[in-house]
């Protein structure tokens, strides 16, 4: 998030651009991101100045290790950004678009995605889909034990054994 940010004017008579990001010549992508209060003088984008490269907004999820089943945000809220282009970075209505990831799988990033990654073969996150933190990265997943085999035998015989 950025908050109260401003782009001051370097040289008399000269606009500044961006008040909270400058982008040039650069591949960047804004994703779970709030503005507030930011300023830059003429109008270059108060939030957001891009003059060349590569920019993706995306208005997705806004914690690591959740979801959004239906794939886009029904509130997302746009950056002020020059050249007036819409550039919707953040869900205003993330908390009821959102999921946890359910047990057994992860999700990394903050996006828009419409599901979350599993877990390896042999190895699972036992949270229900309750914590966002449980489901964040690959490495929540931990080995589950497997039963070893045993020369004894392990369920009580359904059949009477035969009398003497």
């Amino acid at each position: 998030s950025f908050t109260s940010c401003s782009a001051e004017d370097q040289y008399e008579g000269l606009s500044s651009k961006g008040g909270a990001m400058y982008l040039t010549e650069s591949t960047v992508t804004v994703s779970s991101t709030s503005f507030t209060s930011c300023s830059a003088t003429g109008s270059y984008g108060n939030d957001i100045y891009w003059y060349s490269g590569d920019l993706t907004c995306t208005a997705g999820c806004n914690d690591a290790g959740m979801y959004m089943p239906s794939g886009s945000c029904s509130n997302p809220v746009a950056a002020d950004m020059s050249g007036g282009d819409d550039c919707y970075t953040y869900c205003d209505s993330s908390s009821s678009d959102c999921s946890v990831c359910p047990s057994d799988t992860y999700y990394v990033g903050y996006s828009d995605n419409t599901a979350c990654d599993s877990c390896e073969s042999g190895k699972g996150i036992s949270d229900d889909g309750s914590t966002a933190s449980a489901h964040d990265e690959a490495e929540d997943c931990i080995w589950y034990p497997t039963a070893l085999p045993t020369p004894f035998p392990t369920l009580v015989p359904t059949t009477p054994l035969p009398s003497p």
